[in-house]
């Protein structure tokens, strides 16, 4: 299952779940096209198999808004097929940093503001100007 949280935020779990198997299956994670299995910002936890249902577990560190989807593969001996992959959302929201301005007393200055996600879907956020 996928979760959404803010930018920033640390050691995020997203899981998944595999139905209707009776031996542990092997998982390796994926974001995008790049297995992260030993990538050490992220911790791939033991696979469980309990009642036919495996869960593999993927801890996210740091979550940050260029996230893309991750993908988890699963390779099971039981099984007359190759192997199947699943899709696990991680939806992370916050802001774009466009990096640091500099404004130059007596010229215009402008600031901007970009809201997004990986999917470009904003659903919990707002933006408020304040002027100290």
């Amino acid at each position: 299952t996928g979760a959404e949280v803010k930018s920033g935020t640390t050691n995020v779990s997203i899981t998944c779940t595999i139905s209707g198997v009776t031996m542990e299956p092997n998982v390796t994670w994926k974001q995008g096209t790049t297995d992260i299995s030993t990538n050490t910002d992220y911790t791939v936890g033991n696979v469980t198999l309990t009642d036919n249902t495996a869960e593999a577990v993927l801890t996210v560190k740091q979550a940050n808004i260029t996230d893309t989807p991750y993908t988890c593969l699963i390779t099971s001996a039981e099984w007359n097929k190759t192997d199947e992959e699943h899709t696990v959302n991680l939806n992370v929201y916050g802001l774009e940093s466009g990096g640091d301005k500099v404004a130059v007393v007596g010229q215009n200055f402008s600031l901007s503001c970009s809201l997004t996600n990986y999917n470009g879907n904003i659903s919990k956020s707002s933006v408020s100007w304040l002027q100290e």
